[in-house]
């Protein structure tokens, strides 16, 4: 299987603190050809090698998309996996169990279109829903609102769909967002229709079903044009969304601080990718209670420190809201001693010791430990009898 691209995303997605989303595990509308071919038993055993391996490979996943259109496009194999059963969907509460053993720290959700505009669908997706959460299978709702759905769907009819997925007590994801229009036409709809799902308290989250012109599914979607010009719903969305910015989740603390590499006066500091609801924005770098630095990536080498001297770190993680996390691991670091040249054993004196010392770690350089920063005496960034030489001299000038 080909799972460049979701590579590329996934990586991204971690190293900027962006929550990352699989897409999707079982679909009857994509799905290869030769699985129709197989017997049952191979075709259970395809899905269960499916999902075992992509929750191996993305096991950091925020979200993942279980089951996609349950409703629209249920797949050819859905008999071999459970089929209808006793509940009318076992072949997804199959899929769902398959899924929450692969993606254990993930969050499971389920997704389809035509929903937001049809309480008929909604009423059958909540039973589907139900059959899940009451085994503890799933953990929000996705519904897709596209554009031949939100281009006429009522203000009233969207309220009452909301209110019906809300009643099961689980977060709403609004997935695949798309509105199209003329550039009035679009402004009017957005400004009418995308507050109804953003001032939702059951909708946390809505995604863009893209947004570039050229680079959306449907012409007349998009909200920015190839050459970078805003379309007036664009603008309007900015305004209304830093008016209306109610984000207070905080992010996830930064974890594994570590040093790669400690010097006289620096101290190379890395650690994992915080995660949140919309996406870390910064990290700010203490030692002790002094902000040292604020940076964007998850590393940073911290200068200006003083040789022989301990130091303690912690990063805290900051969301474009300016929410912060918990602070991270704390990490004592202490800078490397001056160095003093000659001072194999590092007890701050040159002699003959150090002499017998040096020439022992020649010889078998297993049998004794030195100080390789002192040891290199000629600058070369080995330790050779060109060193024992030069600490000899050394010792004999005394």
């Amino acid at each position: 299987m080909n799972l460049s691209n979701a590579d590329t995303i996934y990586k991204y997605a971690k190293e900027h603190g962006i929550p990352f989303k699989f897409h999707t595990l079982v679909w009857g509308s994509q799905q290869p050809n030769w699985i129709s071919s197989l017997s049952a038993s191979d075709q259970k055993a395809e899905v269960t090698e499916w999902i075992q391996a992509t929750g191996q490979k993305y096991s950091g996943a925020d979200f993942v998309d279980v089951v996609n259109e349950p409703l629209h496009a249920k797949p050819s194999y859905k008999d071999a996996i459970g089929g209808d059963g006793t509940t009318g969907w076992d072949w997804i509460v199959w899929s769902f169990e398959q899924a929450r053993a692969a993606f254990p720290n993930s969050k499971l959700l389920i997704n389809e279109y035509g929903i937001i505009s049809d309480p008929n669908a909604a009423a059958n997706y909540v039973k589907i829903i139900n059959i899940l959460k009451s085994r503890g299978l799933i953990d929000g709702i996705g519904i897709q609102c596209h554009q031949f759905n939100m281009d006429t769907v009522s203000v009233s009819t969207m309220k009452s769909v909301l209110n019906t997925l809300s009643s099961t007590g689980l977060p709403i994801y609004v997935s695949e967002l798309d509105i199209t229009g003329d550039d009035a036409t679009q402004l009017a709809r957005y400004k009418e229709k995308f507050p109804i799902l953003w001032e939702n308290s059951s909708v946390k989250g809505i995604t863009l079903w893209g947004y570039i012109q050229g680079q959306t599914w449907i012409n007349n979607t998009h909200l920015i044009s190839s050459t970078g010009v805003e379309r007036p719903a664009l603008t309007w969305l900015k305004s209304y969304l830093a008016k209306n910015n109610t984000d207070v989740e905080v992010p996830t603390a930064p974890t594994n601080l570590t040093s790669s590499k400690t010097t006289l006066g620096t101290v190379s500091l890395s650690w994992t990718a915080s995660t949140d609801n919309v996406g870390v924005t910064s990290y700010d770098i203490y030692n002790g209670s002094t902000l040292v630095r604020t940076s964007k990536s998850t590393s940073y080498t911290v200068t200006g420190l003083s040789p022989n001297t301990t130091y303690s770190f912690t990063v805290i993680a900051k969301d474009a809201a300016g929410n912060a996390s918990a602070a991270s691991n704390k990490l004592s670091v202490t800078t490397i001693i001056e160095a003093l040249k000659g001072d194999a054993d590092s007890n701050g004196e040159v002699n003959v010791l150090d002499y017998v010392l040096l020439q022992k770690y020649i010889n078998d350089p297993t049998s004794v430990s030195i100080n390789s920063v002192n040891s290199d005496l000629n600058g070369d960034t080995r330790i050779n009898t060109a060193d024992l030489f030069e600490l000899r001299k050394i010792v004999l000038a005394g």
